[in-house]
Formats: structure tokens, sequence, C-alpha cells
């Protein structure tokens, strides 16, 4: 996926796979359910609902603290890569997906993280 967006954009947050590992279990285990849960039973018992709907927003306030820290200017790399070297690892990207044998993925690694890689200092022309 990082491919893609330094072919595109330019630029790849460093933070985002960390931040997602956290954030989605979050909003679909806890405050989807929760609020869901809260909103059908309000009729019936509105203590339960109201407690529910609060754990809900707790879950949902410290998710959003979360996701604030990590969209620091300092958590995005700029990927100065060239088009063919993103091209490059846009295929192997796409080969590792495939239903391929764990050796050749293991191989394609290096080529799907290439725009990764900061580029070296520039020679004076």
């Amino acid at each position: 996926m990082s491919a893609w967006i330094t072919f595109f954009i330019g630029s790849v947050s460093v933070t985002a796979p960390a931040v997602n590992l956290l954030a989605i279990p979050l909003v679909s285990a806890i405050v989807l359910p929760f609020l869901l849960t809260g909103c059908l039973i309000l009729p019936w018992c509105e203590r339960l609902a109201e407690a529910l709907v609060r754990i809900a927003d707790f879950t949902r306030d410290v998710t959003l603290r979360l996701l604030s820290a990590a969209s620091e200017p300092a958590a995005i790399m700029t990927a100065s890569t060239g088009w063919l070297l993103s091209l490059v690892a846009i295929t192997a990207a796409f080969l590792w997906i495939l239903p391929t044998p764990w050796r050749i993925r293991v191989l394609l690694t290096p080529l799907v993280l290439l725009p990764l890689v900061p580029p070296g200092p520039r020679q004076p022309t």
C-alpha cells in the first residue's frame, strides 16, 4: 500500500499501520456495538443505555486523542523515489498479494518496501 501512496502522493505516514492496528479494533469492537446497543435499549432501560453510550464516547475520545497525536508532521515521511522505483514496488506488491509460495513473498518484501528507503545524498554536478 505504501508503494501506491508514494507513487501518487509522494509521502507516506510512518505511524498509520500502528494507529490503524489499534484504532480499528477499538471502534469496531467497543464503540460501535456499545453505541448501537445503547440506542436499541434506550426505550426500555434509560440508565443502562446512557452508561453504554458513555463508554462508547470515552473510547471514541481516547481513539481521537491517539489519532491526533499520531498525525504530527514528524510522523510523515516524504519519499523522493522516482516513478520507476515506485512502479517496481507496486508490481512487487501486486505479486506479493497473489497466492504465491512464501519464499517468493520473502524475496519480494524488500521491493515492496523500496519507496520507504530514504534517498542518498545528491552528487554535485
